[in-house]
């Protein structure tokens, strides 16, 4: 089978696959997967599933007109999941549109419900949020259910997904939002509410396709241990692929502040331990110790490396030399005779006004 598969042709193939008793049916899989590997032969597997599940009533489906399996029970799950959207109403305009745009969606109706409804709760609380109207706390709960809604497979199942080899980043996603939520609550939620959860874990899994798990592994140990706040894509990054540690880079950053009190000429290595440094005090920074100055450096550090990526953070600026004194004067021998004679004049003088007093 081509790239250019025919759409056709494969809804066939998972008619005929679907058919079978179970074992039939993972040994066509494993035919196919050994004919045209083993992301093709997935991409059929997840085609066969969600069929079997809409035809088993556990998944919403599509009959042209209308959607299936829409049961009391479903409808519930997602008020529960969406606090704030109108399911009611969604539903209907999604409707509409399948009706309006035959086609448009192939298959895995429920994705595309739950993609549509998180759009919408995503608009709702940027509304809110800028009008004021929810709290904290309402923030990080619909986070949550945002973010359990767009899981790719329950959460008891993540770990079993994650030792499979290739592992799908998509999993790999999940569960570095588990870990990050389990570190900073709702510090990292409020961060990202109002936004749709779905795109943005999207854009996560296609920067970490960058990545190997050695470095992902790296950058969520590093996160536990370095950082005191919820972290962009771009710092995540940075922490999985560290040219050193964030403990060296202060103790460098701290050395080089001393030195830069005393000349401005000090090396540094790079702008953002620069900036690092200078906005945190170099006075302050070159007294200052890890345990006591850890959370502000590390915020600072990681603003610059942000900024740097983003191309606003400024360059560094030329080395200033050293302030110094004056140099010793080298006298010449005309000008050491010549202060030799206005001390011995002084003198005279002195002694002169001395026997004066006396007389």
């Amino acid at each position: 089978m081509s790239d250019a598969v025919d759409r056709e042709a494969q809804a066939q193939l998972v008619l005929q696959i679907k058919a079978l008793p179970d074992n039939d049916r993972r040994e066509a899989l494993e035919e196919f997967e050994e004919i045209y590997g083993r992301s093709r032969a997935e991409s059929l597997r997840k085609e066969i599933e969600t069929q079997i599940a809409v035809d088993a009533g556990r998944l919403v489906g599509w009959d042209g007109e209308q959607f299936t399996n829409l049961s009391p029970e479903k409808l519930a799950a997602w008020k529960r999941a969406y606090p704030g959207v109108a399911i009611d109403r969604e539903v209907a305009k999604a409707t509409a549109y399948l009706q309006a745009n035959p086609g448009a969606v192939k298959s895995r109706y429920e994705r595309f419900m739950t993609n549509w409804l998180n759009k919408e709760l995503s608009r709702s609380v940027r509304t809110r949020r800028r009008e004021g109207k929810v709290s904290m706390s309402q923030l990080h709960i619909m986070f949550l259910q945002q973010h359990d809604a767009t899981r790719i497979c329950p959460a008891n199942e993540l770990i079993e997904h994650l030792k499979r080899s290739p592992v799908g980043m998509r999993y790999v996603v999940d569960w570095l939002f588990d870990r990050m939520i389990n570190i900073w609550g709702s510090a990292f939620s409020s961060k990202w509410a109002g936004l749709d959860v779905a795109q943005m874990k999207n854009e996560w899994c296609s920067d970490l396709h960058k990545l190997n798990i050695d470095e992902i592994k790296t950058g969520a140990r590093r996160i536990k241990e370095e950082c005191t706040f919820p972290v962009s894509r771009p710092e995540f990054i940075q922490l999985c692929r560290p040219t050193q540690s964030i403990v060296t880079t202060f103790m460098q950053c701290a050395s080089l502040a001393a030195r830069h009190l005393h000349d401005h000429a000090t090396p540094w290595p790079g702008a953002v331990e620069y900036w690092t440094a200078q906005r945190f005090g170099m006075a302050a920074l070159a007294q200052s110790t890890w345990v006591a100055a850890k959370a502000q450096f590390t915020g600072i550090y990681h603003d610059c490396l942000t900024q740097q990526e983003e191309g606003v953070l400024p360059a560094l600026p030329p080395a200033v030399p050293r302030i110094v004194g004056p140099a010793e004067k080298v006298r010449t021998d005309a000008g050491s005779a010549a202060l030799a004679h206005a001390r011995a004049l002084l003198k005279g003088k002195g002694m002169q006004q001395s026997h004066g007093g006396r007389m």
